[in-house]
């Protein structure tokens, strides 16, 4: 999202942070990643959310359209004949509200669809009205309840920036691979920190951004790493990727964009006026002048589709 940050200033945006918040956040980022989040809206997590103003996982939803809309379609993978088959096993990591599991299972009734979710704000089993669709709490930093090659295809959309750069290569992705059958396929949608055009207003807010994933051991653009990972793993081939532009500026679909940028980014608001020293009422006029700025330099954000194949044992693919 932005210039890169030096070492000596990624040390002075380090302490910059007072303890009160660092030490917040190192408890929601472990919070995260437990399963005792089942509570959380009255965890100590929920108690101090009014000040640092995090909101809630079920109110980050609305990337499913956008995604949809870009590539007009749910997925990629070339796995629509297996579906369209019946009797296919498909899991969506990190589900939320469930929406994209929701959607498959209505187009294909005849395969089988699971989400799983660290925050249970999926829909209630009174709530899922198609017998095909499952939804259960599991943490992949905690190792997902399935067992090895359980499905045929494993979804992963907006990866979230809760994860480290080396969470996501040494644990999230070789997890989603693990549960993936031989032969099956593995998606993963996620949305870059970088951004093109940007405002002064925007590559501010940029380097905040930056500033902080890099002093909690973040990638800050993890997106470009993702293939690479992968092929790492020795364990997958065929990684396709395909990237997409989201306009912040103009016709409906921009308008969407916009606002889940503006949402992401209101999201952290505790973490952004500390770190830029602004007041709550400087930062929400501050949001106002950056909602008029992205349309004014046409600025646009980069997503990326990426979909890979589990490679299928020597010995299996002889005995086929």
């Amino acid at each position: 999202m932005g210039t890169s940050v030096s070492k000596r200033k990624k040390k002075i945006l380090r302490r910059s942070l007072s303890r009160e918040t660092d030490g917040f956040f190192n408890k929601f980022f472990d919070d995260m990643k437990s399963h005792d989040t089942r509570n959380s809206r009255n965890s100590k997590y929920s108690k101090h959310s009014s000040s640092i103003n995090i909101k809630e996982p079920n109110e980050l939803d609305s990337s499913h359209y956008v995604v949809q809309k870009l590539w007009d379609c749910d997925f990629k993978a070339p796995v629509k004949d297996i579906l369209n088959a019946g009797n296919a096993r498909v899991l969506d990591v990190a589900t939320r509200k469930g929406t994209w599991v929701m959607q498959c299972a209505e187009n294909f009734p005849w395969s089988n669809f699971t989400g799983v979710d660290v925050f249970p704000v999926f829909p209630t089993v009174t709530n899922i009205k198609l017998m095909n669709a499952t939804f259960l709490q599991s943490n992949i930093l905690k190792k997902l309840l399935f067992c090895d090659n359980t499905f045929d295809f494993v979804h992963m959309q907006c990866l979230t920036l809760f994860f480290t750069d080396k969470e996501l290569e040494n644990k999230v992705l070789k997890e989603l691979i693990r549960v993936c059958k031989p032969g099956g396929w593995i998606e993963l949608v996620k949305l870059d920190c970088n951004h093109l055009n940007q405002g002064p207003t925007f590559k501010k807010i940029s380097e905040t951004v930056i500033g902080y994933l890099s002093a909690h051991d973040m990638q800050p653009i993890i997106g470009e790493n993702l293939s690479r990972y992968l092929t790492q793993t020795g364990q997958v081939i065929d990684i396709k990727e395909e990237i997409k532009i989201m306009p912040y500026h103009g016709n409906k679909l921009s308008k969407s964009c916009r606002e889940q940028l503006i949402d992401n980014i209101q999201t952290y608001k505790g973490i952004f006026t500390t770190y830029m020293g602004y007041s709550y009422e400087e930062w929400d006029e501050t949001l106002k002048i950056l909602k008029k700025e992205v349309n004014d330099y046409k600025t646009e954000g980069i997503m990326r589709r990426i979909y890979c194949k589990k490679i299928i044992p020597i010995q299996e693919s002889k005995s086929v």
